[in-house]
């Protein structure tokens, strides 16, 4: 070790401030010898620096006539004041930097303090880059570079606890047996002619694209000089007398014998068409007065097949589209009736299985849950052995009271309807929709509007009817016609007092049937009677119905 002066650390800028800073407050540092040779060889550790409490005999050995401080005060004033700091290079190869000297050079300084229960012990590990590459832009043999540089970093920083004979602080530096190579590549011509098909594939390309028209018309050339003859004096007999007209001179060169013939045959050369008289052509059909109008006339047509911004903005207004936006208005109203027709008979399927699944609720081993996965999925599947009198009981029951409750709705509606119709002709009854419940079909009559804007009273449906001693009426009024909402009111409101009242009376009635039910408090004979009369309701039923 020796003292450092100001140009080490490869004379970094940054290294200038540091220097001052430290040397300003009346601190020494220290550094490696010049052109120290490191070894790679393992982690081998070649600086190690202690910071101990004072040795007596450690000090007459290297420092003679020097005594230890032994006055606590000024033993605990040094250790709380001092400090160790390592400044340490860090040099890398910039893959950006594409100057002379793309090698950067980076400062770091580390500062620890001293503290009489730890033990600081830090460890710095250095490791040796190699940077290679090439700055050509023809070939990456050629300006090639080489830069070899040492990166140093904290490689561990522990604190122990100490005791009072140890040391204070331990700083370690080793060096690495690794070496990092950083490779630079750049995309340079051998490489972009490689890409697309090396240098013979261009010149073969370039002379191809520059020969291919002149080839081709020598080829042409060829076949019509071997398939025409033209005579040999064929300037004096073509005469031309316009662009478009050739004349034959008949006066000259007549043919009066087959000797002639022969003789005018053989006196034929080969057609020859030149390339002069081939850019003669090409510039006059260019310029050709007729071509020039064929081409205007038909710009013209194509500008007027073209509409513009205005008549764009009419075209859903056409009597075509008009006709179109109806057919597919109309198409989309019989989708959406069909597909609540859909969804009604979904619902009036499940309906009697959810009847079931309620009427056997109560059960320890309860089946039906397969029993209606089976029904929705499974048709086919006879689950009645399944079932036990005990449901079979009440299943008849809840259909006799839900049956009964339609019933009765039905009639309030029909009487009310009949007083809303003496007192305002304008309403119609629409075609009965049917319900199915439990193999039974009943008819509810619905209100509906008619063209003149008339809104619906009511749509009883079975959705509406819930056993929770609650009732829910749907309700679709115009806020167009004001005047017929005042006039309807009065009839609304009494129709549904009605219902209300019949739903209370019946589920009261339900209620106590089923409780007795569930706690077998009902007797056999009054079982017997109900499920008797129920019979004999249903089949009164369907007799009406029949009429």
């Amino acid at each position: 070790m020796q003292k450092c002066n100001k140009n080490r650390l490869f004379n970094s800028s940054l290294y200038h401030i540091e220097y001052d800073l430290t040397t300003s407050f009346g601190a020494e540092l220290f550094c490696l010898k010049e052109n120290t040779i490191l070894e790679q060889i393992g982690e081998a550790q070649f600086l190690a620096l202690y910071l101990s409490p004072c040795d007596q005999e450690f000090l007459d050995l290297m420092y003679p006539g020097s005594v230890c401080q032994k006055d606590p005060n000024q033993v605990s004033y040094v250790l709380t004041n001092s400090y160790l700091r390592i400044i340490s290079t860090i040099r890398y190869f910039d893959v950006e930097d594409f100057s002379e000297s793309p090698v950067k050079t980076s400062v770091l300084s580390n500062s620890y303090y001293i503290n009489k229960s730890t033990l600081r012990l830090a460890t710095f590990a250095m490791k040796r880059d190699i940077s290679i590459g090439s700055n050509s832009i023809f070939h990456e043999s050629l300006d090639q570079f080489k830069y070899d540089t040492i990166q140093m970093d904290l490689q561990e920083l522990s604190n122990i606890d100490r005791i009072d004979e140890e040391d204070y602080i331990i700083a370690r530096m080793i060096m690495r047996n690794n070496i990092n190579i950083l490779e630079r590549k750049v995309n340079n011509f051998l490489q972009l002619l490689s890409s697309i098909g090396g240098l013979l594939g261009l010149l073969f390309t370039s002379i191809r694209l520059l020969i291919q028209p002149f080839q081709e018309f020598q080829f042409n050339k060829s076949i019509i000089k071997k398939r025409y003859l033209i005579e040999m004096n064929q300037g004096n007999n073509l005469k031309k007398q316009s662009n478009d007209e050739v004349q034959f001179d008949l006066n000259e060169g007549q043919v009066n014998s087959y000797l002639e013939m022969i003789k005018k045959l053989k006196s034929r050369i080969p057609f020859i068409y030149t390339t002069k008289d081939v850019l003669v052509d090409n510039f006059e059909e260019i310029f050709y007065i007729t071509y020039m109008i064929k081409h205007f006339r038909d710009f013209k047509m194509f500008k007027n097949m073209i509409l513009q911004r205005y008549q764009k903005k009419l075209l859903p207004y056409f009597y075509d589209n008009l006709i179109t936006s109806s057919y597919t208005k109309k198409q989309g109203k019989i989708q959406q009736t069909f597909n609540k027709i859909q969804e009604i008979n979904l619902a009036q399927g499940i309906a009697p299985i959810m009847i079931e699944l309620f009427a056997n609720e109560k059960a320890i081993a309860n089946p039906y849950n397969q029993v209606i996965l089976n029904s929705l999925f499974n048709p086919q599947l006879n689950h009645q052995k399944l079932e036990t009198l005990q449901s079979k009981m009440f299943v008849g029951i809840l259909r006799k009271f839900v049956i009964q409750n339609i019933y009765d709705i039905k009639t309030h509606t029909q009487s009310q309807v009949k007083n809303i119709q003496d007192k305002k002709n304008t309403y119609s009854q629409r075609p009965l929709n049917r319900v199915k419940l439990g193999g039974e079909q009943h008819e509810l009559n619905n209100l509906t509007k008619q063209n003149n804007g008339i809104p619906k009273i009511g749509s009883f449906k079975l959705e509406d009817f819930h056993l929770k001693n609650r009732y829910q009426t749907i309700k679709r009024f115009d806020d167009t016609s004001h005047d017929t909402n005042q006039i309807l009111q009065p009839q609304i409101n009494s129709l549904q007092q009605v219902v209300n009242q019949s739903m209370i009376k019946n589920q009261a009635s339900f209620r106590k049937i089923r409780k007795n039910y569930y706690n077998n408090e009902i007797d056999p004979e009054i079982d017997f009677q109900q499920r008797k009369s129920h019979l004999k309701f249903n089949s009164n039923y369907k007799k009406s119905e029949r009429q």
